[in-house]
């Protein structure tokens, strides 16, 4: 349908219901581009298109050596 992004934000949602959320929103839009808020963990898992950090999670720099180049890094400021 042309979606090309598609941000998650479940804050609190348990981390496997998330991470089941994530891989059903990879698999019903395979071409949009996938991003994670705050969890950076799930975005790696799940080699997503990105993360998006609150003011108050890890330092961007931390998680910017943790991405692959590929992916995006957004900071709420």
């Amino acid at each position: 349908a042309g979606v090309r992004a598609v941000q998650l934000r479940e804050r609190d949602l348990p981390i496997r219901d998330l991470h089941s959320l994530a891989m059903e929103c990879q698999r019903e839009l395979p071409d949009a581009r996938l991003f994670i808020n705050d969890r950076v963990d799930v975005a790696l898992a799940l080699r997503a298109g990105g993360v998006h950090l609150r003011e108050s999670s890890l330092p961007a720099a931390v998680v910017r050596d943790l991405l692959r180049p590929s992916q995006l890094l957004g900071v709420s400021v």
